[in-house]
């Protein structure tokens, strides 16, 4: 909850749906857009602007970094590149490859048909909190994987070491 017991909203992404949810929250008196996370920082601005909204992030992953209170500090990986040098164990490549595999829209209205006097009071950065609050509170929920997270370590050397080399042009 921010000032006032006004409940502050994250919207994830900047297009057709982030519009109607921004007309929604300001047609609420309990609710305010709060901030806006997009794979684009100038199309998180340009919304943020339209819509009287404070924060602006760069990547969905900035706006849950800032929820959670931490410092976005990201490793960018080509996904072809992680499919084709990883053991055959991960699977990386699966049916769809990068960020679309994990893209998703929840259609609530169903839920809305069930349940006609639901309302969604959670607001995003405050679900991430309890997720993680969650996880650190279970420990049956924190499975470490050392091996994958050596793995993950060699492919960051090797994109360091990558960055040495220079090509004559």
């Amino acid at each position: 909850m921010g000032e006032n017991g006004i409940l502050r909203v994250g919207i994830i992404g900047a297009g057709w749906i982030a519009e109607k949810a921004a007309i929604t929250l300001n047609g609420l008196k309990e609710c305010k857009a709060y901030a806006v996370g997009s794979r684009s920082l100038e199309k998180a601005e340009a919304f943020a602007k339209q819509w009287s909204i404070s924060k602006a992030y760069g990547s969905y992953s900035e706006l849950i970094a800032d929820a959670l209170g931490v410092a976005f500090t990201p490793y960018y990986v080509a996904s072809d590149y992680l499919a084709d040098i990883a053991p055959k164990a991960y699977d990386l490549r699966g049916n769809l490859l990068g960020d679309k595999a994990c893209s998703v829209v929840f259609d609530c209205s169903k839920l809305k048909r069930a349940v006609p006097g639901f309302c969604a009071t959670t607001p995003f950065h405050e679900g991430v909190r309890r997720s993680i609050a969650y996880l650190k509170e279970h420990p049956e929920s924190q499975i470490e994987d050392p091996e994958f997270d050596t793995w993950c370590d060699k492919v960051i050397a090797t994109m360091e070491r990558a960055k040495t080399f220079s090509v004559d042009r």
